[in-house]
């Protein structure tokens, strides 16, 4: 179920994702499967992820959580989000206010 969208204007979609969803098939006729789309939507969150796991994976996270390395840890995760962008000013506020 789509969540609605507040304050839209006339001619705008009702409902959260309603027109994005209608432009895959347009943009990416192979829907998931198609590179373009690997290339645009999937392939740089790869690329992070496997940033990710290098720099802070489970076992270096659990080391320094046991170690109480809180601040290093946001660090971690601050100078990885600046290459990467995928946070939202939010999220990334809590964590460099934390």
């Amino acid at each position: 179920m789509a969540l609605p969208i507040r304050n839209t204007l006339p001619g705008q979609p009702q409902h959260a994702g309603s027109e994005g969803k209608a432009q895959i098939p347009t943009l990416f006729p192979g829907g998931f499967y198609n590179q373009k789309y690997i290339d645009w939507e999937r392939g740089y969150k790869w690329a992070v992820h496997q940033a990710w796991d290098h720099t802070l994976n489970h076992e270096e996270y659990r080391r320094l959580l046991r170690g109480h390395e809180f601040q290093k840890i946001a660090d971690l995760a601050v100078a990885l989000e600046a290459r990467t962008h995928l946070l939202k000013s939010l999220e990334l506020n809590m964590i460099t206010t934390c």
